[in-house]
């Protein structure tokens, strides 16, 4: 896996124009490569161009759904900002291991999270390098007793991961917690934990009902241990062609509550994502603009507020427009995928 972002890439970001980022680069010896008449760099260049000043987060990729692109969205959305400049921890929370598998870890040769817990291994031993500025902390299916461990150890909830994630807040700019399709209490210790819960949702009926659950949850929480959780709900695989997509989004979007917390940004059905986890690459790994990495880049920019600075120089940011989802049962007699 090598992520890439392009000069034109970058110039567009810093609203300046793609000769002033190459002389930028060339003056301050910043590594970028070349195919074809294209240049491009990763991480590491981006770290000291972009100068993304922002105090580090925890991101829960969650939903009680399988099927609707959480664990894509978590891997797309950990590269993409590693293509910011910001150094990624993934935590793959899941007992399916599929975050894993996306950065090609064997999980067999790795501690992980259920290691942690019971077995006193340090965090830092399940670190796995995976890519410049993305590491990952793997899952297997033991973490499926992720639950049993925490009844076991009697640790208080809203602490049970929260002390290893302010830990690593040392370390990473960003943490993304790739969790299990259920509830549960190793979940709810994630959203206790984390900055912000992420719920990727397809437009189908029932993934429309696992959020609903997943938002009943989050309210549950809050009111249990007297928190304000920050949610913000992603559209995933939009397709404009679907009557029956069409009919669940202006419904999300229209409700009283939902439209408070969703993420205005939206990412469209796309075969780039199950195509490049089969070539054992991301969708960053290519130098071609796509719909996919645009989406992506939009959902990422608005999430993290991402507004580049040049060092050296001043550039107007333009404001993202920020909106937020919360509660709905939809009824519809056309067939949906599960």
């Amino acid at each position: 896996m090598e992520p890439k972002i392009t000069i034109r890439e970058a110039a567009a970001l810093l609203e300046t124009s793609p000769s002033v980022v190459q002389a930028y680069l060339n003056n301050n010896n910043l590594v970028a490569k070349r195919s074809g008449t294209t240049s491009y760099f990763g991480h590491e260049t981006a770290r000291e161009l972009f100068n993304f000043q922002t105090s580090s987060k925890a991101l829960s990729f969650q939903i009680v759904k399988g099927g609707t692109g959480k664990t894509t969205m978590a891997s797309a959305f950990a590269i993409r900002a590693s293509l910011y400049g910001l150094k990624i921890l993934c935590i793959d929370m899941d007992q399916q291991g599929n975050l894993s598998q996306v950065f090609g870890v064997n999980a067999d040769e790795h501690p992980i999270m259920i290691d942690v817990l019971v077995e006193d291994y340090d965090i830092n031993d399940a670190i796995v390098k995976v890519a410049p500025g993305i590491d990952v902390i793997a899952s297997r299916l033991e973490n499926a007793m992720l639950d049993e461990a925490l009844k076991m150890i009697s640790a208080p909830l809203p602490r049970a991961y929260a002390d290893y994630f302010d830990k690593l807040k040392g370390i990473y700019d960003l943490i993304i917690i790739d969790c299990p399709p259920n509830l549960g209490q190793s979940v709810a210790a994630i959203t206790l934990a984390v900055d912000s819960v992420i719920a990727p949702v397809s437009m189908e009926g029932f993934a429309i009902a696992g959020l609903e659950a997943t938002c009943l949850s989050i309210d549950e929480l809050e009111t249990k241990y007297e928190r304000d959780i920050d949610l913000k709900i992603l559209v995933n695989k939009y397709d404009k062609r679907s009557k029956i997509c069409n009919t669940l989004y202006e419904s999300v979007i229209q409700d009283a509550i939902y439209k408070n917390f969703l993420v205005q940004s939206f990412v469209n059905s796309s075969q780039d994502f199950p195509n490049s986890i089969l070539e054992g690459e991301s969708i960053f790994d290519k130098i071609q603009i796509t719909q996919a990495k645009k989406d992506i880049d939009d959902i990422c920019r608005e999430i993290l507020d991402f507004k580049p600075i040049l060092k050296d120089r001043k550039y107007k940011s333009k404001k993202t427009k920020k909106s937020h989802v919360k509660k709905i049962t939809t009824d519809t007699s056309e067939n949906v995928n599960v």
